[in-house]
């Protein structure tokens, strides 16, 4: 906990590994008693740094899974919305399109090839596809591809 917040199930499993699984249960409750440990706070701050970073949901719900938040959590947790300012779903696709093709080298490429090449990018950050196929239409609609190329 000192050096970065933990779920109860990592930090069971950690006193487990360090020989105190005896004493895990007892522990855990104390320290969610004086709310050092809480695993729906911790997922909310989680997710709101997901989203900042431009995360789509799917890669969120990943994340939070992997780091021992029961499901129920995650439900709730995800279907809060996001904090004041924050994006959409829809809004952070095309900030992460645009972050990604500022880095892309797109000449030559054909109508095809860039759906595919954003798709696969877009869908490994979490997004739904149709958030993807939105995002990606719009997109592709924006820039100049000649008639040859598509």
């Amino acid at each position: 906990l000192k050096f970065r917040g933990r779920t109860e199930k990592d930090l069971g499993e950690r006193m487990g590994k360090k020989g105190f699984a005896a004493e895990a249960p007892a522990t855990l409750e104390r320290l969610k008693e004086l709310n050092l440990v809480d695993d729906e706070a911790l997922a909310r701050s989680w997710t709101e740094s997901g989203r900042r970073a431009g995360w789509g949901e799917g890669r969120l719900k990943q994340a939070l899974w992997k780091r021992g938040v029961p499901r129920d959590i995650i439900a709730r947790v995800l279907a809060e919305k996001p904090e004041e300012g924050g994006a959409t779903e829809s809004e952070r696709a095309r900030e992460s399109l645009a972050r990604r093709t500022k880095r892309l080298k797109m000449d030559g490429l054909d109508r095809k090839t860039l759906y595919r090449r954003l798709g696969g990018y877009l869908a490994r950050q979490g997004f739904s596809p149709d958030i993807v196929h939105d995002t990606l239409n719009r997109f592709l609609s924006s820039i100049s591809i000649s008639a040859e190329e598509s």
